[in-house]
């Protein structure tokens, strides 16, 4: 998994794509490269359930379960394709898309918008990446611009 870097035709920056990486930290998630089709997987076992954002997320699922004790909300967004019910950790759930705020990006800008949370509906106030060390260790934040093409 690496950091979506593109944010326009011209500008690479995959600083904005981390956690609070945006001017005022308004960004309360990860934004992960993947060109629109890409299948997603469960990271831990749980339930999923659906909720749509159009303007925003677009459609988007959470998925509700334990990690290390702790209960866990993680959210897929921009989804073309997902799933619902009971899954286990590396089950596919469903496949990106560009639903939501991402609709018509260019395809070099495809993305994952992933998000951990401790409680449903609020907003997250850690790094994934840090709470969840496996996830810090997998996840590539500094990608290389010639291989993100959409493509």
């Amino acid at each position: 998994m690496v950091l979506r870097g593109w944010y326009s035709e011209t500008q690479w920056s995959p600083g904005k794509s981390d956690f609070h990486g945006r001017t005022g930290g308004k960004h309360d998630g990860l934004d992960l490269y993947a060109p629109v089709g890409t299948p997603i997987y469960a990271s831990i076992d749980g339930t999923i359930t659906y909720q749509e954002d159009p303007t925003g997320y677009g459609h988007r699922i959470f998925l509700e379960g334990n990690y290390k004790g702790q209960k866990y909300f993680l959210m897929y967004c921009h989804l073309s394709e997902y799933v619902t019910g009971e899954v286990k950790a590396g089950d596919p759930i469903g496949k990106t898309g560009q639903t939501g705020n991402a609709n018509g990006q260019a395809a070099k800008m495809a993305h994952l918008h992933f998000e951990v949370r401790k409680a449903k509906m609020s907003k997250p106030s850690f790094s994934p990446l840090t709470e969840i060390p496996e996830l810090g260790r997998a996840v590539n934040i500094n990608p290389n611009q010639t291989t993100q093409t959409g493509t």
